[in-house]
C-alpha cells in the first residue's frame, strides 16, 4: 500500500487519508470529537482514517481474490468431470496449488481485517474514556 495524501479540515474536524493499493485509491475518513482537536487528536484522527482506508483496500484485495479463486475452482471442476481428467497428475497439482495459495492469502486477509478492526475499536474505545475522564476532572 502507498501513502498518497492526508487532509485535515479544521473548521469540520474530519480527516481524510487517500492511500493506493493494487492501482486502486481507497479514502479514509475521522471525525474528532467537537471537544478534542489538539495536535495529538489531528494525528489520532489521521491514523484512524488510515486503518480505515487500509480496511478498504484490505476488502478490495480479498473480493478480487475471492474472484479468481472462484474462476480456478470452476475451471478445475469442469476439467475433472472429464472421463480421461487424471487426479495427481502435474496439472492437477498445478490447479490444487493455486487454489490452496489464493485461499490462504483470503484467510490472511481475513485475519488482517478483522485485527484492524479490533484495534481501531479498542483505540477509539480509549480515546472516549480519556476524553470523558479529563472532561469530568
Amino acid at each position: 500500500m502507498i501513502y498518497i495524501d492526508s487532509d485535515f479540515n479544521k473548521k469540520t474536524g474530519i480527516t481524510t487519508v487517500t492511500i493506493q493499493h493494487m492501482g486502486e485509491k481507497f479514502i479514509g475518513t475521522a471525525k474528532l470529537h467537537p471537544d478534542d482537536k489538539d495536535r495529538n487528536s489531528v494525528l489520532v484522527g489521521g491514523r484512524y482514517a488510515e486503518m480505515r482506508a487500509t480496511i478498504k483496500a484490505l476488502k478490495y484485495e480479498r473480493r478480487i481474490l475471492k474472484q479468481e479463486y472462484n474462476i480456478i475452482k470452476n475451471f478445475y471442476t469442469s476439467c475433472t468431470q472429464c472421463k480421461d481428467y487424471q487426479f495427481d497428475s502435474n496439472m492437477d497439482k498445478i490447479f490444487r496449488k493455486q487454489l490452496y495459495k489464493r485461499q490462504k492469502r483470503i484467510n490472511e486477509i481475513t485475519e488482517d481485517i478483522a485485527f484492524i478492526q479490533i484495534t481501531l475499536a479498542k483505540d477509539i474505545l480509549q480515546r472516549d474514556k480519556l476524553l470523558t475522564k479529563t472532561k469530568n476532572d
